[in-house]
């Protein structure tokens, strides 16, 4: 499949965004003047690309979806990850040699922040929300067969750390994530096109369908929550439609801010202090709104939370939507 001239102009557009954004973070984690840019894209050849590479190749995998085709591959050499690493830490590079066990945790640690700082960012571009599951930092050996992904395509990136001296870094991605990025923009203008009574309506008949959430007393909240709200028919057969999808669900423990050189002196033993009390509930968020509080417990030798607050229903529907 040849790449079209509007798919590359848009992966050129959205890398430079990347680029950007990624020179950036790396510059300010490893102190070093970083600079990336895209360099050539094409439709994945994987004779060249293997002769790019060594056998053995880093590797950073992530999920736009919860689709496998839409799995996104990040590949470059060992030293890069060894140099990020030591210059993290303020720590020479200088006769290094790459490990797993220390060098992948670094690289996805790092990746976790650019990935972070680049959601909001190409949200805004694509005018649709933009999150990254599913990371994964490990080392591949590069084989014919080795991305099992339809119509691969390749994004050849520069890169230079400092030393005058250029390296690629190159992403691998399917031509149907592709398409679904770059119709990012229409598909969220056909969602504004929706007259405001059509979205309005739903939100007010909800309102007046549960009306003994807000007036009936805290003694009696328990039950009216637990009880399932009656929807208007039009809005249950709208919200049937949404049921299959899935949304990320997080418990937060607490928040804080450290400045750079205090998360750099971080190390074995060092503790962090939230800006929760002990025994102050942890918060759930779906879809990264607080939706309720509970209390941690363990289910099988597994972390769990136990619910003993919620916020109105109508609030919860109207919260998942954004």
């Amino acid at each position: 499949m040849a790449i079209s001239d509007e798919i590359k102009e848009f992966l050129e557009s959205i890398g430079k965004s990347i680029s950007k954004e990624t020179s950036d973070i790396l510059s300010t984690v490893t102190g070093k003047e970083v600079a990336i840019s895209v360099n050539k894209i094409s439709e994945l050849d994987m004779k060249e690309l293997m002769s790019l590479y060594p056998a053995d190749i880093l590797s950073v995998r992530f999920n736009i979806s919860d689709k496998p085709e839409d799995f996104i591959y990040v590949l470059f050499e060992k030293d890069i990850a060894v140099k990020i690493s030591s210059w993290m830490i303020m720590e020479s590079d200088e006769g290094v040699e790459f490990s797993e066990e220390k060098h992948l945790d670094s690289i996805k640690e790092t990746a976790n922040q650019i990935l972070e700082h680049l959601s909001p960012v190409l949200s805004e571009e694509l005018k649709k929300r933009v999150e990254f599951f599913s990371i994964k930092a490990e080392v591949l050996k590069l084989e014919p067969n080795l991305f099992d992904i339809p119509d691969p395509v390749s994004v050849e990136y520069s890169l230079n750390m400092g030393d005058n001296q250029e390296r690629k870094v190159t992403k691998i991605l399917s031509s149907e994530t592709i398409e679904r990025l770059l119709k990012g923009e229409e598909e969220t203008e056909s969602v504004e096109e929706v007259p405001s009574e059509e979205v309005e309506s739903p939100e007010i008949e909800l309102e007046d369908s549960i009306p003994q959430v807000e007036k009936e007393e805290a003694e009696e909240e328990e039950d009216i929550i637990t009880s399932e709200p009656q929807l208007p028919e039009e809005m249950t057969e709208k919200i049937g439609l949404l049921m299959d999808l899935s949304l990320p669900i997080t418990i937060e423990l607490g928040r804080t801010r450290m400045l750079i050189k205090d998360i750099l002196e971080l190390g074995h033993g060092s503790v962090i202090e939230f800006d929760k009390l002990a025994g102050e509930p942890v918060d759930l968020l779906i879809n990264d709104k607080k939706v309720a509080e509970g209390e941690v417990v363990v289910i099988d030798e597994h972390f769990g939370i136990r619910l003993t607050n919620l916020i109105k229903p109508s609030e919860r529907i109207k919260y998942l939507g954004k």
